[in-house]
């Protein structure tokens, strides 16, 4: 049986994140923006199994945080779609997949992507357990201030009054924290190499679209 090396593993997992989204820029920026704006839910699952893929010890435990804080994710997401509360008011469009009460099920998993990818990054750093906390939980939100200009474009969300409420940003950095901190403070390893180059790739990305769009 072929095995194939933790190296190999990560270049082909860079190369083909790399390659995804760069013709989704393209795409994105032509014609046919809308069938590759329908791809997302496909490219957010392959981005987090990449990231996965690449963790140099992948736990029982470390999978169970993971779910667990995608899970407080959605229950945010749909008490903030149903309420006005915690965010803002604000719903869902149609191109991040299949919605359950208003939320598409991949929003919760994308959180918990970029914040376990955030706290691989400041975990390799050498500084004290709460200021890795704190600054991988404002990497996450950093991305998101890329996002927001171009959520409606997209069809991703869409702010019903127009503009982004301030406390969007302040309960996402509560929640990031909370997620980062539960990664970091759970004793598993997180080591990942990938992970840098993941969250490279998804401010490139919007940055791309911020310019072209």
């Amino acid at each position: 049986m072929l095995k194939v090396s933790a190296p190999a593993i990560f270049r082909i997992c860079l190369i083909a994140l790399v390659t995804i989204h760069f013709f989704g820029v393209i795409g994105i920026a032509s014609s046919y923006k809308e069938l590759f704006l329908r791809t997302t839910p496909l490219v957010l699952l392959i981005s987090t199994f990449f990231l996965f893929l690449n963790f140099s010890s992948l736990s029982k435990r470390l999978v169970i945080l993971f779910f667990l804080c995608a899970a407080i994710g959605y229950l945010a997401e749909v008490t903030g779609v149903q309420t006005a509360y915690l965010f803002g008011s604000y719903y869902y469009g149609e191109n991040l997949g299949f919605k359950v009460f208003g939320v598409p099920l991949t929003i919760a998993i994308n959180w918990a992507t970029l914040c376990i990818a955030s706290a691989s990054v400041m975990s390799q750093l050498k500084m004290p357990k709460m200021l890795q906390i704190i600054l991988a939980a404002v990497i996450p939100v950093a991305i998101d201030m890329l996002i927001e200009p171009l959520c409606s474009q997209l069809d991703f969300w869409h702010w019903t009054s127009g503009e982004v409420p301030l406390f969007n940003y302040i309960t996402w950095l509560a929640f990031s924290l909370l997620f980062c901190a539960v990664y970091l403070l759970s004793q598993s390893r997180l080591d990942n190499p990938f992970a840098k180059y993941y969250l490279l790739v998804q401010v490139i990305f919007f940055g791309v679209l911020n310019l072209l769009l």
